[in-house]
């Protein structure tokens, strides 16, 4: 969690308790994270694997991790420093001892479902939603075996929800703990529907590579999800009576559809945003486990099931690859190539007596150099004034954002990083500066003085 003074940027625990354990393991350096999510991009499609081989053999697992390397999502996300892909592979888990337990029943796999769903929770809170599912396969094992057992670690898992609910519980009583406060909009309004249901569409079954979609799964999927919802319609007393895998997938396909209809609703719910398309995800595993689920109705000889692997390889081969090579969904994330150069300039040309002032301090705090917030600079003007003892820095370098107005045609800062409303006293001269999308221009400059009362904009000249 980092408090910038305008809102929290929220992290569950159980992803940073992963990478503190490889902080201990081979020292702490910020690199740990993309480490722990390339072990978990193999653990992710080792669990497609599983399922599909607990749903219909080896073949469909092989299936199945064609089809998920084929979502250039994954990619990004294993490659990345972010929680989704951990979230994604524990709700696999999840699934899995789900199936497992359908079919056996027993002390132990009730055991192994609990406790699979009690770090999925702590990974994301919305997978808080997943004990529905649990507690819906558990209570029909009790059913169908005709006896109830629960060990202690089962009646007592409970108590180890009360983290993630309880500082969820904060988040959601607190609006200006969320980002859309400062940008003076609701998180959560109806007058999003419209756009993010559209971009949503257009996110799904685009074909131009641009983004990081699979087309072939979601044409694929949504027929397979279909299918899969009328099979549980028609025939819903036998499969509770037989403990058919198909309970569980639907389970996840709630969970899946359930996630997207929130997301319709979320201010930034946009899948086409190159960062906001990992919100997909719930609904990317429905339509992937729905396939495998409909690949043993309809995949039924070696025959149909060697093409259909055929067919998810060509797709690797003529889309995915070459997609992922023009980095093109990549190139958009322009926050990221920004944070990267910042915190490299910094690392190149300054040390520990250089204090930096941006909207986010987590960068080039994880990189061992000093950094607040605009906000937390706000209420600690004597920190600007660089005068001893008040401050032990040599200089100050602020981080600012800038758009083309095409009226005026002159540079802005954007909304984001103007500093002139809560400190006007600063005077800045830039040092460097670098454009890494059209009409977009990221800007470091050096705290020349600050007046606490004087009235000068907070925008610096341009570098010559």
């Amino acid at each position: 969690m980092q408090y910038t003074g305008d809102y929290v940027d929220k992290r569950p625990l159980g992803y940073p308790l992963l990478v503190s354990f490889v902080h201990d393991v081979i020292g702490y350096r910020p690199m740990n994270a993309f480490i722990v999510n390339a072990a978990v991009g193999f653990a992710f499609l080792g669990a497609v694997y599983i399922i599909g081989v607990l749903l219909g053999g080896t073949g469909l697992g092989l299936l199945g991790v064609l089809l998920a390397t084929g979502l250039p999502l994954v990619a990004q996300t294993a490659t990345g420093g972010g929680l989704d892909l951990l979230s994604a592979a524990m709700v696999l888990a999840v699934l899995a001892q789900s199936i497992r337990h359908l079919r056996a029943p027993t002390l132990e796999n009730s055991e192994l479902l609990v406790a699979a769903y009690v770090f999925a929770a702590q990974v994301r809170y919305e997978s808080l939603t997943l004990g529905f599912l649990v507690g819906a396969v558990v209570t029909l094992g009790w059913w169908r075996s005709r006896r109830m057992e629960m060990s202690w670690s089962m009646a007592l898992s409970p108590l180890l929800l009360l983290t993630p609910v309880l500082i969820n519980f904060v988040y959601v009583g607190n609006p200006g703990f969320f980002e859309s406060h400062r940008m003076g909009v609701e998180s959560f309004s109806r007058t999003f529907l419209d756009r993010n249901l559209s971009e949503g569409i257009y996110f799904l079954f685009n074909w131009d590579g641009r983004m990081v979609n699979s087309p072939l799964l979601s044409l694929v999927g949504i027929v397979s999800l279909l299918l899969c919802l009328v099979k549980f319609v028609r025939m819903a007393p036998k499969l509770l009576k037989d403990g058919d895998p198909l309970l569980a997938v639907i389970g996840l396909i709630a969970f899946g559809l359930g996630f997207a209809v929130l997301t319709l609703f979320y201010f930034w719910g946009r899948w086409t945003d190159p960062i906001a398309a990992r919100l997909s995800f719930p609904l990317q595993l429905a339509l992937l486990i729905s396939t495998l689920y409909a690949g043993t109705l309809l995949l039924d000889t070696p025959r149909r099931l060697r093409i259909a692997q055929i067919v998810a390889g060509i797709f690797i081969l003529g889309y995915t690859l070459p997609a992922s090579a023009r980095h093109q969904a990549t190139k958009d994330m322009s926050a990221s190539y920004e944070a990267s150069w910042s915190v490299d300039y910094i690392l190149a040309h300054c040390d520990e007596s250089t204090l930096v002032l941006s909207a986010s301090s987590l960068p080039f705090v994880c990189n061992e150099r000093p950094a607040v917030g605009f906000a937390v600079a706000a209420h600690n003007e004597e920190l600007l004034k660089l005068q001893w003892p008040m401050t032990p820095y040599r200089q100050i370098l602020v981080l600012q954002d800038l758009v083309f107005n095409t009226e005026t045609k002159q540079w802005e800062v954007w909304r984001g990083s103007n500093l002139t409303s809560t400190l006007p006293g600063m005077v800045l001269e830039t040092v460097a500066e670098r454009v890494f999308v059209s009409g977009y221009l990221a800007r470091i400059s050096r705290l020349v003085s600050y007046e606490a009362q004087a009235n000068t904009s907070a925008v610096a000249a341009p570098a010559r």
